[in-house]
């Protein structure tokens, strides 16, 4: 968020002023914090604060501000159990309500009943339950116990050989953990996770580890001096060509049973035939650098996971010129999802299919996931903004703006939008895509 422009801070912190909140926090570009309230951001982009600290009200430049936190409510509204997923990756959580005519209705908690063209909509899924965030940071070093890691701009950075940064957390059997990572030169980090003691080579844990030779995840158990491999894929970092990546490991250690994503792509499920899994509460990053190398750890999250509702989401897309329907047994049919309309106990899905003598009804309630086919030509969004919702929700802004309790934002599909405040978690300012290099 460094360097931001007058102009820049100032769509930043409008959007962001858009989140309900009890105590704010602005994150200053040369690293200092002030608490309090904010009360009003001017055209120009400057800030005003109500802080403990000066009897008046404080105003502040956009130029030197780089983020303002805003606490949650201490009870969201629940944002319904259907996530609806866009050709363009964002996602809309809700309540279905039908489909009809090429469009899709969905009834939702930030903007009401919204309607969406069916040729947006590249998926569906339903009976999502909610995940709830055990953390979401990093915010400092508070909490962790680190060695030769260090804090700056909500990132963790490493330069050091043998430098590991860990912390303790109420894991739940199931639990998902994301984490993104940049490198400078070449990377050599190995995380642990569901680890037990003090992270000494032979505790009990599970471990992913990316260097030159690619991914590989193992078990390791206490005792036992070598690790087993459970995974290995030949990524290495050369094929990461903005030398960053995305990184999603979802355990359920009730079945002894992992998913591994990277950069929201499924590459591997993976089974430990090792025994009983890890019940450590433990999650670490160890850097095994040399020379100039750095390690850059962004957007830590750790969510608690219903595993069996989510074990369909993770299907491949199959022909995208067809539908395809996954009900909540595995089975997948291809064809047309003719309509959505409301039935005594909830949603009811008309599908056709070629395999089948007449369209089936199946209830919302017996669907995993609904794969749309796609009419509409995926191309590189520079939207500068990307509003968090709640329920998992995400939306591309390409502009945004607030008054009273509701926020107006121009979606790069779907133009104008009038949002609620208390809808967003969060707004995050995203770096344009690089330039192309000269021919």
């Amino acid at each position: 968020m460094t360097g931001i422009r007058s102009s820049e801070a100032a769509v930043w912190l409008a959007c962001a002023l858009a989140t309900t909140a009890a105590a704010d926090e602005i994150a200053l570009a040369g690293g200092s914090r002030l608490t309090g309230s904010v009360t009003a951001i001017a055209e120009n982009g400057s800030v005003t604060l109500d802080t403990p600290l000066s009897p008046a009200p404080v105003t502040l430049t956009g130029g030197a501000i780089r983020i303002i936190a805003f606490s949650q409510p201490a009870a969201p509204a629940q944002p319904g159990d259907t996530r609806v997923r866009l050709v363009n990756g964002d996602v809309l959580p809700g309540e279905l309500r039908a489909l009809d005519g090429g469009a899709l209705t969905l009834a939702t908690t930030f903007a009401g009943d919204v309607t969406v063209p069916r040729r947006l909509v590249a998926r569906l899924d339903l009976g999502v339950a909610p995940n709830r965030t055990i953390y979401d940071g990093p915010m400092s070093l508070e909490g962790w116990d680190a060695d030769r890691w260090t804090y700056r701009d909500e990132s963790f950075l490493s330069q050091e050989n043998g430098a590991r940064i860990s912390r303790r957390f109420d894991l739940p059997r199931q639990f998902v953990l994301r984490f993104h990572l940049n490198w400078r030169n070449a990377p050599n980090l190995q995380v642990a996770f569901a680890e037990s003691g003090s992270g000494e080579p032979l505790s009990d844990a599970y471990l992913i580890q990316f260097n030159h030779a690619g991914i590989e995840l193992k078990r390791q158990r206490a005792n036992t001096p070598r690790p087993v491999s459970l995974t290995a894929l030949n990524r290495p970092p050369e094929q990461f060509t903005q030398s960053e990546v995305e990184v999603e490991i979802r355990v359920d250690r009730a079945t002894s049973k992992l998913q591994l994503l990277l950069d929201g792509q499924l590459e591997a499920r993976i089974d430990d035939p090792t025994g009983p899994p890890p019940a450590g509460d433990r999650v670490s990053f160890r850097s095994n650098l040399g020379g100039e190398a750095t390690h850059r750890i962004t957007r830590i999250q750790l969510l608690s996971w219903n595993a069996a509702g989510d074990r369909h989401r993770t299907e491949e897309r199959g022909d995208p010129k067809t539908d395809a329907l996954i009900d909540a047994e595995g089975s997948r049919y291809s064809g047309e999802l003719e309509t959505i309309r409301s039935g005594p106990d909830g949603p009811v899905l008309r599908f056709k299919s070629p395999l089948l003598d007449k369209p089936m009804e199946i209830p919302a309630a017996e669907v995993s996931t609904v794969f749309l086919a796609a009419d509409v030509p995926t191309a590189a969004d520079s939207s500068p903004l990307v509003l968090k919702l709640q329920g998992a929700g995400e939306l591309r802004a390409e502009r945004c703006v607030f008054a009273g309790d509701k926020l107006t934002v121009r979606h790069p599909l779907l133009g104008d939008w009038t949002l609620k405040r208390g809808a967003l978690r969060a707004v995050e300012r995203r770096d344009p895509p690089p330039a192309a290099s000269p021919k």
